[in-house]
Formats: C-alpha cells, structure tokens, sequence
C-alpha cells in the first residue's frame, strides 16, 4: 500500500481502534464510543488534553465524523475478521467490541512515535469522557459541532 493510501483508510481505522480498545484492556465497547474517543484523541487540542492535535488543525474537523463513522463500520469487520476484537451483545448498546490477546500483540508490535503518541492521547481521550454515558458522549459532541460550525459561519460573514 503506497504511502498516499494509508491515511483515512479503514486499515488506519483499524489501527485507531484497537489502539483504542488497548487502552482499556477487558472492557467491551460500541463504535460510538469508540468513535469519540478516537476524535477526541486526534483533536486533543480541541478537548484540552493535548497541547496540539495529532493531525493538525482543521476548522472542519467535526465534518469528519459521518466519515469516521463508515470507516469505523469497516475497520471493526475488519478487525473482527482478523481475530483481532471479539464482539459482544449489549442491551444497552447492542453490540460491544473488545480486544483479544491477538490483537494486544498486534498492537504491541508497532513501535513507532506516531503509534506510542496515539496511544497515549487514546488514554486521555479515554478518561475525559469517562464520566459521561453514550448518550451524552453523543450530545456532546454534537453541540460542539454545532458550536464549531457557527464560529466558522460567523467568521465567514
């Protein structure tokens, strides 16, 4: 795979959420969560846990998220298929997602600064919506993007 291709692929996606899900060995998520917690995690800047977003700053960055969510959508599959992440039933979320001792090792045998950073702000994207439910996560993030597009419409006038 060139280079070019390998951003904002679901093998990216892929990497992104079992970075994710091994940041909290043992406990079972939806793609929601993980959704936002893979944003929060590149936009760190932006939630205050990090002193620069990890892909730059993007003024429409919340438009990410519907793409975000195709690829999350692929890159599970992807990663169940793989044997990498076991999938759960949840009354509450209906399917949860979390990493086997195959996809620890695989995660465990990228050793570079791009993935040890991505990591880290996994756990601190992790403890900043840790007080907050599914359904809050959700609303959060919306009226953020809703804020967001109002300052840039704003600006733009």
């Amino acid at each position: 795979m060139p280079m070019t291709e390998l951003f904002n692929t679901v093998f990216e996606m892929k990497l992104h959420l079992l970075f994710v899900l091994s940041s909290d060995i043992g406990t079972p998520m939806s793609i929601d969560k993980m959704l936002a917690t893979d944003f929060v995690a590149v936009y760190g800047k932006e939630f205050e846990i990090s002193s620069s977003n990890l892909h730059g700053d993007n003024p429409y960055k919340y438009s990410e998220i519907p793409a975000k969510r195709d690829l999350i959508q692929s890159a599970i599959k992807e990663a169940v298929l793989d044997g990498f992440v076991d999938f759960l039933p949840s009354a509450e979320a209906g399917m949860v997602y979390r990493i086997n001792f195959k996809g620890l090792d695989f995660c465990n045998s990228f050793h570079t600064s791009y993935a040890n950073e991505y990591q880290i702000l996994a756990h601190l994207a992790l403890d900043y919506l840790s007080s907050k439910t599914e359904s809050e996560i959700s609303a959060f993030l919306n009226e953020k993007a809703i804020t967001s597009i109002r300052k840039a419409v704003s600006q733009n006038e």
